[in-house]
């Protein structure tokens, strides 16, 4: 298993929380277990989809690389706009 996955997604989840001063310990284990849940998860529907398009001699031979990619790029995408609108709401807020 590739740890270096779930180690970089839980110390960007801090980095997160530090810089927003909102890092305490008992919520970011418990934001750090879900994220890595759900990563785990993930992990395994790619695999699962791989599996099951993995012909041999086959225009589907490099799906598998374009659907991680596809998983990794979703991911990123939807962390950065919740944290956008996280900081639009907070700049909305304040104004």
């Amino acid at each position: 298993m590739d740890w270096s996955l779930y180690l970089g997604a839980v110390l960007a989840w801090a980095v997160i929380r530090w810089e927003g001063k909102k890092l305490h310990l008992i919520p970011f284990l418990k934001e750090g277990l879900f994220i890595c849940i759900t990563i785990y998860i993930l992990n395994l529907i790619g695999d699962f989809i791989t599996a099951f398009f993995n012909i041999s001699l086959s225009p589907f031979d490099y799906l598998p690389e374009t659907l991680n990619l596809w998983i990794g790029g979703i991911i990123f995408f939807s962390v950065v706009c919740y944290l956008s609108v996280k900081s639009w709401k907070n700049s909305s807020k304040n104004d």
